[in-house]
């Protein structure tokens, strides 16, 4: 029989009971603790012995081989609205209401040590419009390699790579004989890692197959990959299944991708996206499925769309076919509908869209314009205001060693009211020299003379006119450079050509008053050098020389101007660089009555680009004014970038962040010395945005925010 007194002495700990429960407790916790570190040594352990086993296979691998792959897609879009037509190359299914599509190919592929690149596409069955990939961005998930630091190409940290190793969460657990299960989580939820297992052999290190899931850019994923069975095909894909959700704002597109590699069923290189059904099916490792090869026959469910969004759509298709069936009606009518489906495929897709297509033999020409008007190419910060850009690339390709290009960026400042434009058109002649000649238009730069409006302010009798509220010192720059670049050496770059400035007052009329030139024009030969002590992976050095003639070309300037640059891109493990950039420039010989100081490697860019352009390198605070008032400059900037950095440990919101920055810079021009800018900013698949402040010698210069819209921008 239980004793009362028993219960109470147990529940309120005698002497002897508390320490016995106490080294219980301090027994428990070192166990363990003791247990946790056995499994993650144990953990490590595995993971050296399978990046030992891949270096193994990896000499073995040829520089170059052919594999014959097969891929299907097939994708549906359950969910949907009128925001689908920002996505690129959405316009046709959007408008159209395809809710299931289908694409099925086999091709000729050579495998370098850049992965896989198609050579020759030879069979193509599919069911989308004008037989297009249904999303090429999700593509990039069939090219997975748990060996790289990142499994895809330039994103999501891999598991395997010890590099990597203090991302992750390891468990093992025994699946059969000499295999284990080798399962992995991120210590930290975001986009840039993964979750999954691998499957490996214990006594070599061989990974058979592994899954990971994740989200990253718009897509929820899940992947599995399977390697070969053979040599060096051990560690490259035998089979590669991945299922991806897309969603965006409503829209919701479920897409199931397969590639099968090594098919071994040589074609003809004449035979080109060929549409036959009867050779696909000897080279198709399994059959279709009955949904499969519905789609493929253009049998789509559009029960699953809101009944208001198919009459609408299917109104449009009607009236698109009308256009193309035989006709009785009137011209107008007719007219009408030509003008309503020139408006929905061109000028629509324009709007909205980038636009690419080839030209010339074996389309050896390529255009890409983006879009003329696209809410997602607006970029903001406090300094430059609302800025729209747009770019537009096109290059034609004689041979191996000529070809004729051009990368034109186009700008619209709304704070400014000025449209910038930026022209480069260039002609390569010698590719292994890097030999090349360019002609470069640049227009609506606006420059500032410091000096004319001192000049006005001293000539006035009393200084009681407040010239620094008007614009009458600004000036709107035109430049032309022609030049050619050689490279002597694979250290030694040489450039050499010419420039003409024009400026015109943006104020005409109130310095005709005062009795000033309201234009100014120069002509100036150039010279540039580059060296790179160490080639392409080391610094850049760069001296520029520019002297400016009186009277040649109605130049009405004389001046000699230097500049030197130094720049370094350090990259780093884990996705990780840091950036360096500094330089100097100064004039030797100038005019007082010649007010302009113009350099090249310090200037205000108002076309700034996203996060991949130049955001490194840049003065967000800096008055504009002062890249125009002083006869030298000295400038250093530098920037750390990371994932997983600052911002990616904060719940919830983290886990959307990509990649974070740290920004520092400084520079030192006449009567402003030392000016400092330090920055902070983050990136993601929607946004980039970017916080800066400053200081000076004299006083806080104050705070600013740069913000770019990143969706669909490496789409």
């Amino acid at each position: 029989m239980i004793n009362i007194k028993d219960i109470k002495r147990l529940l309120l700990f005698d002497g002897n009971t508390s320490k016995f429960f106490s080294v219980l407790f301090l027994f428990i916790i070192i166990s363990f603790h003791v247990n946790a570190q056995k499994q993650t040594e144990t953990n490590k352990n595995l993971l050296k012995l399978v990046c030992s086993y891949y270096l193994k296979q990896k000499p073995e691998i040829p520089d170059t081989f052919s594999s014959y792959i097969y891929s299907k897609t097939d994708a549906q879009i359950p969910k949907r609205n009128y925001l689908l037509l920002t996505i690129p190359n959405m316009l046709r299914i959007a408008r159209h209401g395809e809710t299931e599509m289908f694409r099925e190919t086999y091709g000729e592929y050579i495998h370098t040590d850049k992965g896989y690149q198609l050579k020759q596409q030879h069979l193509l069955l599919t069911n989308v419009y004008k037989r297009r990939r249904i999303i090429e961005k999700a593509e990039d998930f069939i090219k997975s390699n748990i060996f790289k630091p990142t499994i895809v190409e330039d994103f999501l940290l891999s598991p395997i790579s010890l590099n990597n190793y203090k991302y992750y969460i390891y468990h093992n657990i025994v699946i059969g004989n000499n295999l284990v299960e080798l399962s992995f989580k991120p210590k930290v939820p975001n986009t840039q890692v993964v979750t999954g297992n691998a499957i490996v052999d214990t006594r070599t290190g061989r990974i058979l197959e592994y899954t990971y899931s994740g989200q990253h850019d718009l897509f929820t994923f899940t992947v599995n990959v399977k390697h070969g069975d053979n040599g060096y095909h051990t560690v490259l894909p035998k089979e590669i299944n991945a299922q991806l959700i897309l969603g965006y704002f409503g829209n919701r597109m479920i897409l199931n991708e397969l590639s099968v590699f090594d098919i071994g069923v040589a074609m003809s290189d004449t035979l080109v996206n060929k549409d036959d059904r009867h050779l696909m099916s000897q080279v198709r490792p399994t059959p279709l499925t009955d949904e499969e090869m519905a789609m493929l026959n253009g049998k789509t469910n559009k029960e699953k769309l809101e009944p208001k969004y198919v009459e609408e759509m299917d109104s449009l298709i009607t009236s698109y076919d009308s256009i193309n069936a035989p006709s009785v009606a009137a011209d107008s009518h007719h007219d009408s509908h030509a003008f309503r489906r020139f408006m929905w495929n061109v000028v629509g897709k324009m709007m909205l869209h980038r636009v690419r297509f080839t030209f010339g033999k074996d389309d050896k020409g390529r255009v890409s314009i983006g879009p003329l008007f696209n809410p997602l190419y607006f970029t903001y910060s406090g300094h430059r205001g609302i800025v729209y850009r747009t770019k537009l690339r096109a290059s034609y390709t004689f041979d191996e060693d000529h070809e004729l290009s051009t990368k034109t960026v186009i700008g619209y400042s709304f704070k400014q009211n000025q449209l910038y434009t930026r022209i480069p058109i260039k002609f390569q002649f010698n590719k292994e020299h890097n030999g090349y000649v360019q002609f470069k238009m640049e227009s609506g730069n606006h420059v500032a003379s410091s000096m004319l409006l001192d000049q006005l302010k001293e000539e006035s009798k009393n200084g009681s006119k407040d010239f620094d509220k008007y614009n009458i010192h600004y000036f709107r720059d035109t430049k032309l450079n022609l030049f050619g670049h050689y490279n002597l050496h694979s250290r030694i770059g040489l450039e050499a050509g010419m420039v003409y400035y024009r400026r015109t007052a943006l104020e005409p009329q109130k310095l005709r008053e005062l009795g000033k030139a309201t234009k100014s024009t120069t002509f100036a030969p150039t010279f540039q050098a580059q060296y790179s002590p160490w080639g392409r992976r080391g610094p850049l050095l760069t001296g520029d020389y520019e002297h400016a003639f009186k009277g040649i070309m109605g130049s009405d300037v004389s001046y000699d101007r230097w500049e030197f640059d130094a720049s370094y891109e350090l990259p780093m493990t884990c996705m990780r660089k840091f950036s360096l950039r500094g330089g100097v420039g100064f004039y030797t010989h100038k005019g007082d009555d010649e007010y302009f100081l113009d350099y090249t490697n310090f200037q205000n860019n108002y076309i700034v680009g996203g996060w991949h352009d130049d955001w490194v390198g840049e003065f967000e605070l800096l008055d504009a004014n002062w890249y125009n008032a002083s006869d030298y400059y000295i400038r250093c900037n530098t920037c750390y970038e990371s994932p997983l950095l600052l911002l990616s440990f904060i719940p919830t919101v983290g886990r959307f962040v990509e990649m974070e920055r740290f920004y520092v810079s400084a520079l030192a021009v006449r009567s402003y010395y030392p000016y400092v800018e330090l920055g902070y900013a983050f990136t993601n698949h929607l946004f980039s945005m970017g916080f800066f402040t400053a200081f000076s010698q004299k006083k806080y210069e104050g705070f600013g925010i740069k913000f770019n819209i990143e969706l669909f921008e490496d789409w």
